[in-house]
C-alpha cells in the first residue's frame, strides 16, 4: 500500500526522498552561485538593521514613559508638599 504524494511508484521514490532531493539541489545551488549568496547575505544584514533600529526606538520609547512616570511621581510629591 503506497502512501504520500507518488501513490505506485517506486520504493525509492517517496515524498521524504523527494523532499530531501529537492532541498539538496537548492543547498547546492546557493553554496555554488556567488550573486545567491550575495542576495542572502545582504537581505540577512538588512533585516539585523532593521531589527536593531527597532529595538533602538523601542528602548527610546521605554526611556521617554519611564522619565514621564519618574516626572509625574515627582509632580505629586512637590503638589502634596505645597498642601501641607
Amino acid at each position: 500500500m503506497a502512501t504520500g504524494l507518488m501513490k505506485n511508484s517506486g520504493a525509492w521514490v517517496k515524498p521524504p526522498f523527494v523532499y530531501g532531493l529537492v532541498i539538496g539541489a537548492a543547498a547546492a545551488y546557493v553554496l555554488t552561485n556567488k550573486n545567491v549568496q550575495n542576495t542572502i547575505f545582504r537581505t540577512a544584514a538588512g533585516a539585523v538593521n532593521a531589527l536593531k533600529g527597532g529595538l533602538e526606538e523601542a528602548k527610546e520609547r521605554f526611556n521617554d514613559a519611564e522619565a514621564e512616570i519618574q516626572a509625574e511621581a515627582e509632580d505629586e510629591t512637590t503638589a502634596a508638599s505645597a498642601e501641607e
